[in-house]
């Protein structure tokens, strides 16, 4: 189950309305929003994809992978999550995507995404053989790459345990 950011916190500020523990301490299952999802992330992802592709995102994306990453294939959510070999970090707009990024979605972490570091960065105003790209992703086409990467794998409470190595936890909702 892939589970949005903002649905977690909004479960996470109504305490046990959003998180319900069975007997076994540290077993929590995150409840479904309440609200009937239009989309799933991936296929809200499939479709900007799809979208930005006759604005020169596909070929671009094709360009800095050698190939490799193609956002219009027919599995996207396995496209994206496949180790990328070939990553042309000279191409402008990508000399400071992370070293260590080598997949278009890197679970739980954005600044490893390609996907998301094209999308997002203002750099990245060119498409290949050094066209201008006319079309970018709306703020909430990016929001929802930004979803699909914190949610795609979401987080245990074990595995934020390790994450906090040994620091206290605690839900903090913040609202503006």
């Amino acid at each position: 189950m892939i589970v949005k950011r903002r649905d977690f916190i909004k479960a996470a500020a109504l305490g046990t309305a959003g998180v319900w523990a069975n007997s076994q301490a540290g077993d929590y299952i995150l409840a479904e929003p309440s609200r009937p999802a239009v989309a799933s992330l991936i296929e809200t992802i499939a479709v900007l994809c799809r979208r930005l592709t006759d604005y020169g995102w596909r070929d671009l994306l094709l360009q800095v992978t050698s190939g490799e990453l193609d956002i219009t294939a027919a599995n996207l959510s396995r496209e994206l999550s496949k180790r990328i070999t070939t990553i042309r970090r000279n191409l402008p707009g990508f000399e400071d995507f992370a070293a260590e990024g080598y997949r278009g979605i890197e679970p739980g972490n954005p600044a490893r995404s390609l996907l998301f570091h094209a999308f997002a960065s203002p750099a990245v105003t060119q498409g290949a053989q050094g066209k201008p790209l006319t079309d970018f992703p709306t703020p909430a086409e990016l929001e929802a790459v930004e979803n699909f990467v914190y949610g795609v794998v979401p987080p245990t409470i074990e595995g934020l345990r390790v994450r906090a190595d040994g620091a206290r936890l605690a839900i903090v909702v913040l609202s503006e």
